[in-house]
């Protein structure tokens, strides 16, 4: 028997059914509704957070619980694509071991994000001749960031990008934001070992514009930083569809070749110098 521990981003085929025990847990309800339909959950009752005699209409202080159900057998297909997204194991803690997956294909117009206890996780019969990694080449990323500017307080009235506050002013901006400009940041991206977490080794080559100042500039950086959780992005495998994708979200051919060059450089080798004897 070969050992083996698949990296973040690998993809396994099951050579064989799998069945695990999903659990309600927030990180499986929607895969858990997506298979099963909708959970059921029984005695619901109200429990209070801080221990004190605070009112139930004091949201603050109660939470809405319930029990939650056994976990459900589930079923994934021979021939199911799974995709490594999490390995969680922890010294002392042994059970919240397990395994997040991604479910790639193999269950009719299901796809989705779950996580299974490791002891069931090493029951799985993988085809071994089709293991993936899904990023061989690094990460390729196109982002569009869209952000309101302020940068001069002329611009607000409240007060409140002044930093001065004071018991008749608000603690919010009331002025007519549409007026302020916007800056807009086209990015392109390569992440050269997405699999592994805080890894910045890349490229990043951003073109910032402005609304209404004159701004219209290229900035290269040489390492990969790319803002999460907000604006447009999307995430490809090879430097031919960034290029398609660019085109289609109308970044400039100026913008796209410098991304082309930063990239020829950083990915080349660096050269071997030899000692002297």
């Amino acid at each position: 028997m070969k050992l083996f521990i698949p990296t973040i981003g690998t993809r396994l085929v099951l050579a064989k059914p799998w069945t695990f025990h999903l659990h309600d847990e927030y990180r499986n309800e929607k895969f858990y509704k997506a298979v099963h339909g909708e959970i059921q959950r029984t005695n619901h009752r109200w429990v209070n957070l801080d221990g004190d005699s605070s009112p139930i209409e004091t949201p603050r202080h109660w939470h809405k619980t319930h029990d939650k159900p056994a976990p459900i057998e589930t079923t994934l297909p021979k021939g199911a694509v799974i995709e490594v997204d999490r390995l969680y194991l922890r010294k002392g803690a042994g059970d919240f071991d397990s395994v997040t997956f991604r479910l790639i294909s193999g269950l009719e117009k299901i796809k989705g994000r779950f996580w299974a206890k490791l002891d069931e996780v090493n029951t799985i019969e993988v085809d071994e001749t089709r293991k993936e990694i899904r990023w061989p080449n690094g990460k390729f990323v196109v982002s569009i960031r869209e952000d309101q500017d302020n940068p001069s307080t002329e611009d607000c009235q409240c007060g409140y990008h002044q930093f001065v506050f004071t018991a008749t002013r608000p603690n919010e901006c009331q002025c007519d934001k549409t007026k302020w400009p916007r800056s807009i940041t086209h990015g392109l991206h390569w992440q050269q070992f997405p699999e592994k977490t805080g890894s910045w080794k890349g490229v990043t080559v951003n073109h910032k514009t402005h609304t209404n100042r004159v701004l219209n500039e290229i900035e290269v950086r040489k390492s990969y930083s790319c803002h999460i959780g907000y604006g447009y992005r999307k995430d490809l495998s090879s430097i031919g569809e960034l290029i398609i994708w660019a085109k289609r979200k109308g970044f400039t051919l100026e913008h796209v070749n410098a991304f082309m060059e930063a990239f020829k450089l950083k990915n080349t080798p660096a050269p071997i110098v030899e000692q002297e004897n």
